[in-house]
């Protein structure tokens, strides 16, 4: 053998060797696992020297730029970001990312996803970007007077929190457990849609590398006339959970569209803040006592659809470019872009992804019409269209016929359960 075989040869072994032992997060094998996983945060609140150039208004109460710009941070506003990927099929995977704010248009949404598949080698179909719904964070919307230079500072930490996610993927075993927190139906219905779904993602070890909680109120127990940035009681639902399981906790609103915390006698509102966040995280950790295995597999399903903007004042918003969303059309028929989504993690856990705020009897619909045991709606995932109430009951004067004014039209929530039910 000459020295150019033996060169040839070393090359090709070396070659063998990298084809073999690949090391890449999607490659990762999970022996005895049904799944592979990941999750990470990062910081996404306004740096110190965007706050001091005045510019980043504050959204989700009042009218226009009434309620003002923000004047610091109290507690960090976060991205925090879960990848899975199922173990008998590496094919089946999907990642969630989930930012601290009031809603994210669909033109931001198609930025986080179109720069994170890029690099983490996921299809568009396969990630959703939801957002906690706070309404002490800044104004992306157009809403409330904007926060234009936040917005690419939230996307590159959404897709930081995305790619570190993935590459943090490891073996996994996943397991879910549920429970019941308060809330308040202030459309006089009565009740909520109660359930905590808890998801944990437990290493070789059995150590927590991760966690998703799903629960269904409005993080409104900051008030308007707050102006420090806060994700509310979801930092503090975080926060305990991780005082007790190690990794990101990503916290997911459900059929939030009639329902706020509790109320409370203090008049403390950051210690009520921390209370109810608190409370909620002790009622899903309590949960863990009876835990159950998640079966292997992982289904993803997207469908896309446009609908008509109704609303007069929301599409005159969508036609001057105030709203900056995925819309075409003239004034009088403006129509807007969106997705709904499903994912199903073995038999146990089925999710539906919806781009707005549904009512509490449709969300409690749409969960009746769902065979597994942990059923869960991922609220303000893939847009943000505003409340989706049931047309029995719209414009019925409940709530003083709040939830109507910032609807698209008594339409979408049909639209949405019609496009569920093909999934």
């Amino acid at each position: 053998m000459g020295l150019d075989d033996i060169v040839k040869y070393i090359l090709s072994f070396i070659c063998l060797l990298g084809c073999q032992f690949s090391f890449g997060a999607a490659d990762v094998v999970a022996e005895n696992h049904k799944f592979v996983a990941g999750f990470a945060s990062v910081d996404i609140s306004p740096t110190t020297a965007s706050l001091k150039e005045n510019s980043t208004y504050m959204g989700g109460y009042g009218f226009w730029t009434a309620r003002g710009k923000s004047k610091g941070i109290h507690d960090p506003l976060e991205a925090n970001a879960m990848c899975l990927q199922s173990n008998e099929n590496r094919s089946q995977r999907f990642c969630l990312v989930v930012v601290d704010s009031l809603g994210l248009t669909g033109l931001i949404i198609e930025k986080i996803r179109k720069r994170a598949t890029s690099i983490v080698g996921l299809t568009s179909e396969a990630l959703f970007v939801a957002a906690t719904h706070t309404h002490a964070a800044p104004d992306l919307l157009g809403l409330w007077g904007g926060a234009a230079a936040y917005e690419d500072h939230l996307i590159q930490g959404a897709v930081s929190a995305l790619v570190k996610a993935h590459k943090n993927m490891e073996p996994a075993d996943l397991f879910y457990s549920l429970s019941e927190g308060k809330a308040f139906n202030r459309r006089g219905w009565g009740f909520t849609d109660a359930q905590i779904t808890l998801i944990t993602a437990l290493d070789q070890g059995q150590k927590s590398i991760g966690s998703f909680v799903n629960f269904s109120a409005h993080p409104v127990v900051t008030t308007a006339e707050n102006l420090l940035l806060s994700s509310d009681y979801p930092h503090y639902l975080r926060r305990r959970i991780q005082s007790q399981l190690q990794g990101p906790v990503l916290y997911v609103n459900g059929a939030i569209g009639d329902v706020n915390p509790q109320e409370f006698e203090s008049q403390d509102m950051w210690s009520d803040v921390k209370t109810y966040g608190e409370n909620i995280a002790n009622l899903a950790l309590n949960s863990l006592k009876v835990k159950k295995p998640i079966s292997s597999g992982i289904e993803v399903k997207v469908i896309e659809f446009r609908s008509r903007v109704e609303n007069t004042t929301l599409a005159l918003a969508q036609w001057l470019g105030i709203i900056e969303d995925n819309s075409s059309g003239p004034f009088w028929n403006v129509l807007v872009m969106s997705r709904v989504g499903r994912i199903r993690l073995g038999q146990e856990v089925d999710m539906v992804a919806i781009p707005g705020e549904a009512s509490t009897r449709m969300g409690l619909k749409i969960k009746d019409k769902m065979t597994t045991p942990a059923k869960v709606i991922l609220g303000l995932t893939g847009g943000s269209l505003g409340y989706f109430i049931q047309e029995d009951e719209w414009q019925s004067n409940r709530n003083n016929n709040y939830e109507e004014s910032v609807s698209i039209g008594s339409h979408i929530g049909s639209q949405i359960e019609r496009l569920l039910q093909r999934m």
